[in-house]
């Protein structure tokens, strides 16, 4: 499995793979650790998680590596894998933890696949994650600004999909900077609100753009 890793910025690490598959199947423990609303935090194996997945999704058969098209992963969340508590490790697993033995500090990784028609969106997607959790002031504008906007809709949604609560404004974030239009089609997203949600979180992101090379 070929895994390119690129530098987008002092604290952001870009991991591209060649499919949706091989990107999916080897980072599916090591962001589910981050981000599932059932094992956030939890030591857990490959079968634990696709039996709950299932079921959560109300689906006979795994489609998780059909689902997902990005990633994002505080560096972190890496340390009990390298740690040990979740051996044994694949080999993606083994080979992807390889690629940031070596990286000291707190940064931040995303993660993409080259067949993607839509990769530059899912980039945009994953680097609003990245500056939210590595830039306080980023941060602090953007969940200032969502706090007291009419977003049940939207919250719901996203909760549905598999985030857990800790992630849902990072996400809200991300998914209306980025992904409005996919909302609309794919997820029936109807409120009207979401237009000038989408527009002003994008204008806070393009304010604070600069911080990636900081």
């Amino acid at each position: 499995m070929k895994i390119e890793l690129k530098q987008l910025s002092p604290y952001i690490h870009h991991v591209r793979f060649d499919t949706r598959h091989d990107m999916c199947s080897t980072l599916v423990r090591i962001a589910e650790y981050y981000e599932s609303p059932f094992f956030h935090g939890k030591i857990f194996t490959l079968s634990q998680f696709k039996k709950w997945y299932m079921k959560s999704q109300k689906k006979k058969t795994f489609t998780y590596y059909k689902d997902w098209s990005g990633y994002n992963i505080p560096s972190k969340e890496l340390k009990p894998f390298f740690d040990g508590r979740f051996n044994p490790l694949s080999k993606k697993e083994k080979q992807f933890l390889e690629l940031f033995k070596n990286i000291k500090g707190k940064y931040y990784i995303i993660g993409t696949y080259r067949k993607d028609r839509a990769e530059q969106q899912a980039i945009d997607h994953e680097v609003s994650h990245a500056m939210f959790w590595m830039n306080r002031q980023y941060k602090s504008q953007v969940k200032a600004y969502i706090k007291d906007k009419d977003h049940k809709e939207l919250a719901d949604k996203i909760i549905k999909m598999g985030y857990a609560n800790k992630v849902l404004i990072d996400e809200i974030n991300a998914y209306l900077s980025a992904d409005l239009p996919w909302l609309r089609k794919k997820k029936k997203l109807k409120g009207k609100q979401y237009s000038k949600y989408a527009k002003d979180l994008i204008l806070i992101k393009k304010r604070h753009k600069k911080s990636l090379y900081n």
